[in-house]
């Protein structure tokens, strides 16, 4: 039998960047925004149960972030990915 999930709707503003930052984040992994802030979420979440109070600086170490660069693509795809999908 599978087990249900109670999903609670709520409302987070977002800077232009983080929304920019997670509608990207949501088309590179076939997702959606929603998953993306819930993944983030539950990311903080084990790095702050884990004694990480100063989560932020210990994603310095993530290595989805090691990663910046290593494509090579336009170099304004980071600033000006909306106008790529067309192509």
């Amino acid at each position: 039998m599978k087990q249900s999930v109670t999903k609670h709707r709520t409302q987070i503003y977002l800077t232009d960047d983080q929304y920019r930052k997670v509608k990207t984040l949501a088309r590179t992994a076939d997702s959606t925004m929603a998953e993306v802030v819930r993944d983030a979420v539950n990311h903080y979440h084990v790095a702050y149960s884990r004694g990480n109070h100063k989560v932020k600086e210990g994603w310095d170490n993530d290595p989805f972030f090691k990663l910046e660069g290593f494509f090579s693509g336009p170099k304004d795809l980071a600033t000006r990915h909306d106008n790529y999908w067309d192509d």
